[in-house]
């Protein structure tokens, strides 16, 4: 069952383009590499290209769920397919027929659900960055103000510098912060 976990997740986490990451998120650097760590172990985070938090464990808790459900359904119906195909008597494919359209209204249900939650991570995502876009706009000429200083206090030797080899070890700033 684990493996079809994982499975399920790496799909759902690959056709968003996203990236498994376990542990603290990153602001700055390279994108993190995806662990080898079931994606709805305790502590995981789907992280986007940027370094947002794009999803925490329970919201991909809650896919893998549905995921698993469907592959269930699936297996059943293989299971009713064969079944179908060795049977000769007509009544008897007549209710294996009708097993097989219950079980797919079923799977067709799960999948409408699964994608229902897809939306709605996707307008919570955009919501935020939303929100995002609108401080940073009220907060214009501030952001550039700042960087201006940074790059002056650079150029002049002032800067912070660090080590080549240091690699971020806190989480990215959250409401509020710029």
């Amino acid at each position: 069952m684990n493996v079809l976990r994982a499975t399920a997740a790496l799909l759902v986490l690959g056709s968003a383009g996203l990236l498994l990451q376990t542990g603290p998120a990153v602001s700055q650097g390279p994108a993190p590499q995806a662990e080898n760590r079931r994606p709805d172990a305790p502590g995981t985070t789907i992280v986007g290209q940027g370094g947002d938090v794009v999803s925490s464990e329970n919201g991909i808790r809650a896919t893998i769920t549905l995921y698993n459900g469907e592959a269930v359904l699936e297996q059943q119906a293989a299971g009713l397919m064969r079944e179908y195909a060795q049977t000769e008597d007509e009544g008897q494919r007549a209710k294996v027929k009708t097993k097989l359209a219950d079980l797919l209204n079923k799977q067709f249900d799960m999948q409408q659900k699964r994608r229902d939650q897809e939306v709605a991570a996707i307008e919570a995502q955009l919501k935020k960055l939303r929100e995002l876009m609108r401080k940073r706009g009220e907060n214009r000429q501030k952001i550039i103000d700042n960087r201006l200083d940074q790059l002056v206090r650079e150029a002049e030797g002032l800067g912070w510098t660090p080590a080549a080899d240091a690699k971020p070890v806190y989480p990215p700033l959250r409401s509020g912060a710029q």
